[in-house]
């Protein structure tokens, strides 16, 4: 019959999905390791980034929008 083939395409798709989504798996894990890694040796320099940039675009901001308000 027909569905026979078919049935067993279904069945391949399937399986090359799951071998795919396994390696996305995979390298999502390690990518999270690694931020985590650097999150943890690196704890003050990013949060001394991260305000800095923070001040940088608030400074940014507010000297686009001084002249709004007067």
């Amino acid at each position: 019959m027909k569905t026979e083939p078919t049935l067993e395409h279904a069945d391949q798709t399937k399986n090359k999905h799951n071998s795919i989504c396994n390696i996305v798996l995979e390298k999502t894990r390690e990518s999270a390791q690694a931020a985590d890694e650097i999150l943890h040796h690196h704890t003050y320099k990013l949060l001394a980034s991260g305000m800095l940039l923070g001040l940088a675009i608030g400074y940014l901001v507010t000297q686009k929008c001084r002249g709004c308000w007067r």
